[in-house]
């Protein structure tokens, strides 16, 4: 569902988020253990992009947030 609602609609930035809205981008083992710890079993996806890192912020996500990994 999220897959085919990207494709068709896009991205749309979060409102909120450590680093404040937009949309987040991480390394192809840090976004599949994202997807994988959110997705509960709902199905999830991963995409690989191009990014041009000269706009975008960066950070380490913490543990806190949920995700120890």
């Amino acid at each position: 569902a999220f897959t085919q609602a990207i494709l068709s609609e896009g991205f749309k930035p979060s409102t909120s988020g450590c680093l404040g809205p937009g949309v987040y981008f991480a390394s192809f083992n840090g976004a599949k253990n994202v997807a994988t710890h959110r997705a509960n079993n709902a199905g999830a996806a991963v995409f690989r992009v191009r990014v041009n890192t000269s706009k975008c912020k960066s950070g380490i996500h913490p543990p806190w947030a949920g995700a120890n990994f």
